[in-house]
């Protein structure tokens, strides 16, 4: 079974402080901060081992910070907070800089709005425990199951489909997934 609070323990801390949105603010300012610190250090020195942990720590950050930049773009797509905030739409907002095309913009929104519908799956990706890439084929799919299911055995497909993924790499699928819709499962294939 998918231990849901179990990953969850490293933003545990965060939702128990219940942070001000000015300290979110100034947390995110640490994070680019930091990483112009990093940008900027001598690193003429370092050895190899130095070089492949910083690429290590730097290749978690970039997944965790995609899928907390998705979980944010969906909590404000959900809010209408461009169109309160700035009176435009949420995509046209996010295009302003030029850096992303409408259609790239387009598709973060769309990604958000269905990451946003499964708490579980978007709490897993913004923790790094799974990829976006994992996200969207679990939402697939979960969006694919027969609608006989009932409410328990849904909750029982999605750890099951969640605990699979956490242990294949990103883009990898086990060979088996397609025996979560059979009786037996894949739990008779030496999945939990």
């Amino acid at each position: 079974m998918f231990d849901y609070d179990g990953i969850m323990n490293v933003t545990a801390g965060f939702r128990a402080a219940s942070a001000p949105p000015s300290s979110v603010c100034s947390e995110l300012d640490g994070v680019l901060a930091g990483l112009e610190t990093v940008r900027v250090a001598d690193r003429t020195t370092a050895t190899d081992a130095d070089r492949l942990s910083w690429v290590e720590k730097l290749v978690e950050a970039e997944r965790r910070v995609s899928a907390l930049k998705t979980v944010l773009i969906g909590e404000a797509d959900e809010a209408g907070s461009a169109m309160r905030a700035v009176h435009t739409p949420l995509q046209d907002w996010l295009a302003r800089s030029g850096q992303d095309s409408p259609r790239q913009v387009i598709g973060a929104v769309w990604r958000a709005r269905e990451l946003e519908q499964r708490p579980r799956v978007r709490d897993a990706a913004a923790s790094g425990q799974i990829s976006l890439g994992q996200a969207a084929a679990i939402n697939q799919a979960l969006n694919a199951l027969p609608a006989s299911l009932d409410t328990a055995q849904q909750r029982q497909a999605e750890d099951l489909i969640l605990t699979v993924a956490a242990h294949h790499p990103g883009g990898e699928a086990p060979d088996d997934v397609g025996a979560v819709d059979r009786p037996g499962g894949a739990a008779t294939h030496g999945h939990p």
